[in-house]
């Protein structure tokens, strides 16, 4: 009993030194008209960080260095990376920690100069129910919205609009639209600046009831 109350007092006294300190968070990557800027928070008990920077997400290189301010722990810090670097990249950030040593950071890819965020591939057959099947593909993970409009009486109004993920390579994004009223209505994906639209028409039969007829 006394060892482990010892043990235990012994954490306590050492401000827990002997339990895992948080890594540096995922860097944010954007990009400036002299290089790209990359923003993260530091981890716990920071001494320096090293900025490196990889092609294939396996083998990175530093390319830069940062002095900690101060020893706040989740602190912002950021770094320009002003040399030429390829149009598809990632970043990751070592911490230099005591008593922990290095920690990483997760890597995050950044596509520059990419023709497209995204690029509609194929919408669900010209008849469906309740639910349109878009697939599409992007250039890099992020996040968007698909907003439903319609027009009535020359003004366009949305009529609903939801977030989704948005992951780099093919994307299948399932879109709800038992709701709606027969009409002609248009959607948007919208990622980043960059905005895909295609149309359809909701309308009744008398033998099958409600369809979709998508207009490619």
């Amino acid at each position: 009993m006394k060892i482990l109350l010892s043990f235990l007092f012994s954490i306590l006294l050492f401000g827990g030194s002997l339990l895992a300190q948080a890594k540096p968070s995922q860097p944010k990557v954007g990009e400036l008209p002299i290089g790209k800027i990359i923003s993260w928070h530091a981890g716990d008990a920071p001494k320096m960080f090293f900025i490196q920077r990889s092609t294939d997400g396996v083998y990175f290189t530093t390319v830069g260095k940062v002095a900690v301010a101060d020893s706040i722990s989740r602190a912002f810090y950021t770094f320009l990376d002003a040399t030429l670097s390829p149009d598809e990249v990632y970043y990751r950030v070592a911490q230099a920690s005591e008593p922990s040593g290095i920690q990483y950071s997760e890597a995050t890819y950044y596509c520059s100069n990419a023709p497209n965020n995204i690029a509609l591939k194929r919408i669900s057959d010209s008849q469906v129910e309740k639910v349109v099947i878009v697939e599409f593909e992007s250039a890099k993970n992020g996040e968007g919205d698909y907003q439903i409009k319609t027009e009535i009486q020359n003004h366009t109004f949305t009529v609903y609009e939801r977030p989704f993920p948005v992951f780099r390579g093919k994307n299948v994004l399932p879109i709800q639209v038992q709701f709606l009223d027969p009409g002609f209505y248009q959607v948007q994906l919208v990622v980043d600046d960059e905005i895909e639209k295609f149309s359809f028409v909701k309308k009744k039969t008398k033998a099958d009831g409600e369809v979709i007829v998508v207009k490619k």
